[in-house]
């Protein structure tokens, strides 16, 4: 009933050009045409003002994952995870943005990998890393932030893996699976193999 309600609110301030949306997000070209249709203009944000905001906020080293909640949440295996992160540290220092759900399962291992500096801030990722310049690498599994971080630090150089499917484990339904796929933005699927 209250669904009913808001639509029929929403339609009505439509109608009399009193509604808009504001988004940061890649909104499917379906969406955009309907919204266009019923007269409801969807406006880009860039997060201009906060790539604009004073003070420094740039990663220690030129690597930077980010941490996952998939473990904490009981999505996938711990295991393959660190050894991924463990993998990347061996190839150069790398600083491991936590999420801020995750627990003992991965930041307690982590804490103890060589070439790896675990950062637990108290902002989102998109204020803390917003300094980044060219010169850096993000990779992370699927997450939302991937979408502004690239709105914020265009010039970064951003990697969304896909998770294998070794890694889920055998609860997680197949709709969930294919939600948490890669950004759209992403140009094609990357290998998520162990390293060697």
């Amino acid at each position: 009933m209250l669904a009913r309600v808001a639509l029929i609110k929403l339609k009505r301030m439509a109608r009399r050009r009193r509604l808009r949306v504001v988004t940061a997000l890649n909104l499917p070209d379906a969406v955009i045409d309907a919204a266009t249709h019923s007269g409801i203009p969807i406006t880009k944000h860039d997060f201009a003002w906060l790539r604009g905001l004073s003070g420094d906020a740039a990663p220690a080293s030129e690597t930077v994952v980010l941490g996952t909640s998939l473990v904490a949440n009981d999505l996938i295996t711990a295991g393959p995870y660190l050894d991924w992160v463990r993998g990347i540290a061996r190839d150069s220092p790398v600083t491991y943005r936590a999420h801020r759900r995750e627990d003992a399962r991965t930041l307690g291992p982590l804490s103890h990998c060589p070439g790896l500096v675990i950062e637990t801030g108290q902002v989102p990722v998109e204020v803390s890393l917003r300094r980044m310049t060219a010169r850096n690498r993000v990779l992370t599994l699927p997450t939302t932030a991937v979408s502004t971080l690239r709105l914020i630090t265009p010039q970064a150089r951003i990697q969304e893996f896909a998770v294998p499917d070794s890694w889920w484990l055998p609860h997680v339904p197949l709709v969930a699976r294919r939600h948490l796929v890669p950004d759209r933005g992403q140009p094609h699927p990357i290998d998520l193999s162990p390293h060697p």
